[in-house]
Formats: C-alpha cells, sequence, structure tokens
C-alpha cells in the first residue's frame, strides 16, 4: 500500500483497504519524514510547512484515522518515531527538528489520554544510515544499520516503556540529551555544516 499522509482522503481509504483485507489494526508505527538541511534565515515558510505537515501532521491523521477501530476493538498500540534533535534542536534542521519537538510532547499528551486500553510510546532510533543521513558530515561508521535497528524495534514493538530504545547505547544518549541539551545539541549540529539539500527517510 502506499499513501500521501498530507492528504487525508488518502489516509482513510488506506485505513479503510487494511480493515478489508485484514479486519483490524493493531499496531500503528508512524515513521515518515522530510527533513530539510538549510539554515534558517535561508528558509521559506512553506518548506517549513511541508515538514511539519508530513512529519506532525502527517502522523496526527494517521492516529485520527485508526483510533476509532482500535477504541471499538478495545486495544491498541501507536509508535510515534522521534528523534534527538526534538530533544536538544539542531542548527541547519530547524523545521525537522520542531516537528520532532511537537512530536515528543504530543505523543506524552496522548499517554495521559488514551489508556487504558490504547498505549502511545515513543520511539528513538539512532543515527542512521537512510537516504536522510547520507549528505551528513558525519563518517557512516557513526551510523547504524537501518535492518538492525529496524528489527531491533520490531523485537520491542510491545514493550511496556513510554520512551522505546533499540540498544543501550541510543538509551544512555536519550538520556543524557534530556539532561545536556545544549552539549548535545552543539555537537550534532556540526554535523549539519555544509548540508543544503532535502530529503525523505
Amino acid at each position: 500500500l502506499s499513501c500521501d499522509i498530507t492528504r487525508e482522503e488518502q489516509v482513510q481509504a488506506t485505513i479503510k483497504q487494511i480493515i478489508q483485507s485484514w479486519g483490524r489494526i493493531d499496531i500503528l508505527v508512524n515513521n515518515a519524514c522530510l527533513c530539510h538541511f538549510q539554515s534558517f534565515p535561508t528558509r521559506t515558510i512553506s518548506s517549513i510547512q511541508d515538514e511539519l505537515d508530513v512529519n506532525l501532521l502527517g502522523m496526527i491523521r494517521m492516529i485520527k484515522a485508526v483510533l476509532p477501530i482500535m477504541k471499538e476493538q478495545g486495544s491498541g498500540i501507536i509508535h510515534n518515531v522521534s528523534s534527538g534533535a526534538g530533544i536538544t534542536g539542531m542548527g541547519g534542521i530547524s523545521g525537522y527538528a520542531a516537528s520532532k519537538g511537537a512530536i515528543e510532547a504530543f505523543t506524552r499528551s496522548l499517554s495521559y489520554e488514551l489508556p487504558p486500553y490504547i498505549h502511545v510510546h515513543l520511539m528513538h532510533p539512532p543515527l542512521t544510515k537512510t537516504k536522510s543521513t547520507a549528505s551528513m558530515e558525519i563518517p557512516d561508521e557513526f551510523k547504524a544499520d537501518p535492518a538492525v535497528i529496524g528489527k531491533a524495534f520490531a523485537n520491542r514493538i510491545e514493550s511496556k516503556k513510554f520512551v522505546i530504545t533499540p540498544n543501550l547505547q541510543t538509551h544512555l544518549y536519550v538520556f543524557l540529551s534530556h539532561r545536556f541539551p545544549s552539549f548535545f545539541g552543539r555537537l550534532m549540529s556540526k554535523g549539519m555544516q555544509g548540508n543544503k539539500t532535502t530529503k525523505k527517510g
């Protein structure tokens, strides 16, 4: 199935097709993202709106579409994929970081509203070797294998923890980022220097 999550009618049609084929939706993972690598002074408002429309509002559209189904079932799990940029901020990807920061707060808010039958979690992957990170001035050996990370998350898909990480290193990074956001934000911002591209993840 393919779905443009910026279009409400496509979201609804996709969910309808899933229900017709499988009869239920047990788990939703919101992982679609758009990231512009560009300094804020040269950004346009429309480009930032594009990021928010995919990363934040696209996620919200998907959640709104599955909620009635999960409520009727009496159960459901929703995972929203976040980023360290949403905790620390990051130079060169301000729109993306803003969308991930909003996802952090939105997901935590839903975690207060939706239990006990529907559980909402944040997934925090490490810096991973993908199209989105290809142009970053960070050596590939410091980027995780997406297949390994995907498998680790799949093994934790029913975890009860609010923040789910694929390994101990990422858990420590998230933990320390919350306590020293300026340090980690500046550190990662150095890897953004010189990037002026748009990436879909």
